[in-house]
């Protein structure tokens, strides 16, 4: 499905979507990309089913069937404002943090020179953990890892179970760890796990880079940092002063 089956508001002929776009190119890129199943994560679901949600539950036979593949795929589609999704019904990359969790990308590649900070930073923002950059990969190291993948830190929050994607996270760190002991260098590790990314608030990013409105840029991460300073929370700010 493209945005000009779905007859998207801004395409008018040719008009702007065509096959040299950025937009055209990024679904180009999302329809390639394969995934695989996480073992790991399908164990959890498997022996944490009871505690799931009727929603989460159903998951389990799709993951299921997702799993005898070596790689899947998934449509795209867009919204009247030309965000892209993948179409996968209930079993989809951009769901319920059990979704997430399930997903592996299945081209594994060595993680590099910063592969080891960008999951810790990762795990950090599962956990909430907002410390300062040059101290969140020391913290989620002193972690307890082993129970972090095992599942025992697993928390229900609004009636629904939460942790797996901070579990894969966790699971991965150690796999990690277990190369290196080997001998291998933690350059060469192959990993396909997803370091999920937000924006904090787009909307309020171009408000500030439009406006120049330097505390916005600021509570939306937008300005220089170093390795000292915290990530901001705008949409903890807000929280504060509603409370």
């Amino acid at each position: 499905t493209s945005i000009v089956n779905l007859g998207h508001p801004m395409v008018k002929g040719a008009g702007w979507f065509n096959s040299k776009s950025q937009t055209a190119e990024a679904e180009r890129i999302m329809r390639r990309t394969p995934f695989a199943i996480n073992p790991h994560i399908l164990k959890m679901l498997i022996s944490n089913k009871h505690l799931l949600s009727a929603e989460d539950q159903l998951l389990e036979p799709l993951a299921l069937v997702a799993s005898r593949k070596e790689q899947f795929f998934y449509p795209i589609s867009f919204d009247y404002r030309g965000r892209m999704y993948y179409r996968g019904g209930m079993l989809n990359p951009q769901g319920s943090d059990l979704n997430k969790a399930l997903h592996m990308f299945s081209d594994k590649a060595p993680i590099g020179k910063q592969g080891r900070a960008a999951i810790c930073l990762a795990l950090a923002d599962a956990m909430g953990i907002k410390s300062a950059k040059s101290q969140i990969v020391t913290e989620v190291l002193d972690l307890d890892l082993e129970a972090l993948a095992a599942g025992t830190m697993l928390e229900e929050k609004k009636g629904t179970l939460s942790g797996f994607v901070a579990a894969g996270l966790a699971q991965e760190l150690l796999e990690l760890d277990a190369w290196e002991t080997l001998g291998n260098t933690r350059e060469s590790f192959m990993s396909g796990i997803v370091c999920h990314q937000d924006a904090t608030c787009s909307g309020l990013q171009i408000a500030a880079a439009i406006t120049g409105h330097r505390d916005t840029a600021i509570a939306t991460n937008c300005t220089a940092s170093d390795k000292t300073e915290v990530r901001q929370d705008v949409y903890g700010d807000v929280a504060a002063i509603c409370a």
